[in-house]
């Protein structure tokens, strides 16, 4: 009886986190479409849904540029932070990042970034 409870539970466990990673991709697709049709504020909603899921250097560099679209730097610079501190990142992301702390005054910051 035990043997039966317990599988019930570990079957379910796994079609949860399954259907979560499905519903995080489609949510990347779906933000991607937008972010493609120039629907800004609906791709920075997306992404930040799909960040929440699952902390991709795909979606923070995308939030970053969402932000920097919209003129909101202080977000960009927040984004920008995230995706050049990720393992993968870019140098490309090092100089965006600099770039904002630049564009919101913080010229010591924006030195030592264009230097790495």
């Amino acid at each position: 009886m035990k043997n039966s409870i317990l599988k019930k539970i570990i079957f379910s466990a796994v079609l949860t986190l399954t259907g979560g990673i499905a519903l995080g991709q489609y949510v990347i697709k779906e933000a991607d479409a937008q972010y493609q049709l120039y629907n800004l504020v609906k791709a920075t909603d997306l992404y930040e849904q799909a960040y929440k899921k699952k902390a991709t250097l795909h979606a923070a560099e995308r939030l970053a540029d969402c932000y920097i679209r919209q003129r909101d730097f202080k977000q960009a610079e927040s984004w920008y932070a995230i995706a050049a501190a990720m393992p993968e990142s870019s140098p490309e992301n090092i100089r965006r990042y600099a770039e904002t702390l630049k564009s919101n005054g913080k010229y010591a910051e924006a030195k030592s970034q264009y230097l790495n």
